[in-house]
C-alpha cells in the first residue's frame, strides 16, 4: 500500500501527473473543510484547483459528478456522528469496566498479590474473581 497523500511518495507522484494532481485535489479538500462546510469545500477546493490547471481537463467537465460522488462518498458529519454513537454504544462504563479489567490483569502479571490489589484498587473479592475468570 502507498500513501499518495499530497507531500508523501514524491517520487511517485512526479512520474504520474494525474495521481499528483487528484492529491493536490484531496489535499485543498480538506483544508479547505477546516474552515467551511464539506460542499463549500469541495465547491472552493475544484474552483482553485480549475484555476491553477489541476485536474481542469475533469473538473470542469464532470464538477457536479465530482461533486456529488464527494458528497456522498464522505460526509464529515455522518461520520462523527457514527463514532460518537459508536462510542455510546460501547459505553463509558463498559470503558471503564475494560481498563480496570487491563489494570488488574497487568498487576497480576506483575507479581502483585490478589490481596495487595484489592487493597490499593479498591474492589471486591467478588470483582477480582470476575475479572479473573474473564
Amino acid at each position: 500500500m502507498l500513501n499518495v497523500n499530497y507531500g508523501r511518495n514524491k517520487e511517485l507522484l512526479v512520474k504520474c501527473k494525474k495521481l499528483r494532481e487528484y492529491s493536490y485535489f484531496v489535499d485543498t479538500v480538506r483544508k479547505f473543510s477546516k474552515k467551511y462546510n464539506f460542499s463549500t469545500a469541495v465547491d472552493k477546493a475544484v474552483d482553485k484547483c480549475i484555476k491553477e490547471e489541476v485536474l481542469d481537463d475533469i473538473l470542469k467537465k464532470y464538477r457536479a459528478e465530482v461533486k456529488s460522488m464527494l458528497l456522498t462518498e464522505f460526509d464529515e458529519e455522518r461520520e462523527w456522528k457514527l463514532i460518537a454513537e459508536g462510542f455510546e454504544e460501547i459505553g463509558f462504563e463498559k470503558g471503564m469496566e475494560e481498563g480496570k479489567k487491563g489494570i488488574i490483569k497487568n498487576m497480576l502479571s506483575n507479581g502483585f498479590t490478589k490481596e495487595t490489589i484489592i487493597k490499593s484498587t479498591g474492589i471486591t473479592e467478588e470483582d477480582f474473581d470476575k475479572i479473573i475468570v474473564s
